[in-house]
């Protein structure tokens, strides 16, 4: 491979990344705008929002093309420990780790979140934590989900650790 290949590589796999950033930061404004000016009866329809944009940004970061590119930066050899080595290594574990999540149960845990986030707050200004108990227990059931697309572990908990 040549240095302007590697080179065009990794400014592609930059652009991506760029592009993945984004959708979470817009995902990260629909909640932060949910918590600071969003009617509670708007929570179910930006809870949907925010997990469309979060499907597709997962479903971006997980694609065959970053695969690609990985694999082919991989098979380059940076040191890793120069910004670019770093760089391909720590997307490659992250995107590895991502590529177990499928989009649709990344998404359904952000609009569960969301729409339960309201349900709290209402939930506490009441004192009634029975109507926010389903909500909680939905969440519990999702982080099951979620931690049954890893290999067993000892202590399921260590799964949810290194998010």
């Amino acid at each position: 491979m040549t240095v302007a290949t590697e080179s065009r590589l990794l400014e592609r796999l930059k652009a991506v990344l760029a592009e993945v950033a984004d959708l979470y930061h817009a995902q990260q404004i629909l909640e932060w705008d949910a918590r600071v000016s969003m009617p509670h009866a708007g929570a179910g329809a930006r809870a949907d929002v925010a997990s469309t944009v979060t499907q597709l940004a997962h479903g971006r970061f997980v694609s065959d093309e970053v695969g690609k590119l990985l694999g082919d930066l991989d098979a380059a050899g940076h040191d890793p420990d120069s910004v670019e080595g770093a760089l391909i290594r720590i997307t490659r574990r992250e995107w590895e780790r991502a590529t177990r999540i499928p989009s649709e149960l990344a998404g359904e845990m952000v609009q569960v979140s969301g729409v339960a986030v309201a349900a709290w707050d209402e939930a506490k200004a009441a004192s009634d934590f029975e109507s926010f108990s389903p909500h909680l227990e939905r969440q519990l059931e999702l982080k099951r989900r979620y931690i049954a697309c890893f290999p067993e572990t000892e202590e399921p908990y260590d799964i949810l650790l290194d998010e």
